[in-house]
């Protein structure tokens, strides 16, 4: 069979090529370590190498939602414990003001502590991480509380006396607050005429210290006892008495955000809430905030009313364990999360084993093939170099 040269140096050619794709596929498995380069070199593997790669991104991202709600939940909890604090100083005021030893100067005094009291509450639930509003829900651009002053009863708190439904407050948003008053009003009856025409009395908005004289007001006047606020006593309807007292409370909080859930998920098919909502720390079931029983209790002491301040202890010991309860359940919360956080740190080892399984080399046996290849590349050098030179001319 005739062999024309052409298909010789065609066919060397051909062999150096295959011998120098296989060093190279060789070299690069001993330099990188691994076995699979791209899918073509074993297309099973790769697959199961891809699929592997997926559930580690999903792990990672699992361990990202796993940080950041636990540095949420543990800013919180913190936060919780802050305000429990400021509730046990709290209950300290009302035991030690609800004592006939202690006097209204003194009160007044405790008062103004329970004002700063109630703006630590407000400060904390208003609390920023990263520039976002922990305590807000979904609404992490705007604060959880914020000063909304209202009065939140139209009839008048009765302290003694008369039916308390025969005395009614009315009150102007868009007037009061423009200045809208920092204490609660107390009113006190001082003449009421025989006939029930007229009643004559007084209000002070600094807990007795000052009053203001309103005398020979007729039944069923509205009269101005403060900008934008209005008090009418039902003098014939009622059964007014001289001293008989009342108080208008005067609310200066309200939540302004959601009480949103916010999930995240830290692992397949399990999520964990990682917030805290104001409305769940300082809501009760009652329907009144921590704020509320803060701001009545201030109202007691400036009205040197001691079986108000007695009666606040109740409700600021409910207050307590409605952020207490508050403070267990982000414990919790912090407790799956350091245990789902091993358990994904487990799957991800696991995973990483298997992916080493499936795309790492024996580079022993890598390092050996390469040797054997270096030397069939050698010798097809030579060989080639051998069959390239002979010509007719040898032969002549």
């Amino acid at each position: 069979m005739k062999v024309a040269t052409r298909t010789v140096y065609d066919q060397i050619i051909q062999t150096l090529f295959r011998q120098t794709e296989r060093l190279q596929d060789l070299n690069q498995v001993v330099s990188s370590g691994k076995r699979i380069s791209s899918p073509a070199d074993d297309p099973p593997a790769a697959a199961l190498a891809l699929d592997i790669k997926g559930s580690l991104s999903e792990l990672q991202q699992y361990s990202d939602n796993i940080n950041e709600a636990k540095a949420q939940l543990q800013a919180s909890e913190s936060i919780i414990d802050h305000i429990t604090q400021v509730l046990t100083r709290a209950k300290e005021i009302a035991v030690q003001m609800a004592s006939e030893t202690s006097s209204a100067e003194n009160r007044r005094i405790a008062a103004a502590e329970v004002w700063h009291l109630s703006e630590e509450v407000m400060q904390a639930v208003n609390f920023q991480q990263n520039g976002v509003y922990v305590f807000s829900g979904f609404q992490t651009d705007q604060q959880a509380v914020g000063h909304l002053n209202s009065v939140a009863d139209v009839v008048a708190h009765q302290q003694t006396g008369g039916d308390a439904a025969d005395i009614t407050v009315t009150w102007d948003p868009l007037l009061i607050d423009q200045t809208f008053p920092s204490n609660p009003y107390l009113i006190e009856v001082t003449a009421v005429a025989a006939d029930k025409s007229t009643i004559s009395f007084r209000v002070s908005n600094d807990g007795g210290t000052t009053w203001a004289e309103y005398n020979n007001v007729a039944s069923g006047t509205d009269v101005n006892i403060a900008a934008g606020m209005d008090v009418n006593f039902d003098v014939l309807g009622g059964s007014f008495q001289v001293a008989d007292r009342y108080t208008v409370p005067i609310h200066h909080y309200e939540m302004t955000a959601g009480d949103d859930a916010v999930e995240v998920h830290i692992g397949r098919n399990a999520k964990v809430t990682k917030n805290v909502t104001a409305s769940g720390v300082l809501e009760l079931a009652s329907g009144k905030s921590v704020l509320d029983i803060l701001d009545e209790l201030r109202a007691a002491l400036l009205n040197n009313n001691t079986e108000a301040i007695g009666s606040s202890l109740v409700e600021l010991a409910a207050a307590q364990d409605k952020v207490l309860d508050e403070a267990a359940d982000v414990g919790a919360r912090l407790e799956r999360l350091d245990v789902r956080e091993t358990l994904n740190d487990s799957l991800g080892l696991f995973n990483k084993e298997r992916l080493s399984q499936v795309e790492d080399a024996d580079i022993v046996a890598a390092i050996t093939q390469l040797k054997n290849q270096q030397l069939a590349y050698e010798a097809a050098l030579q060989s080639a170099t051998m069959i390239t030179r002979i010509t007719l001319l040898d032969y002549l």
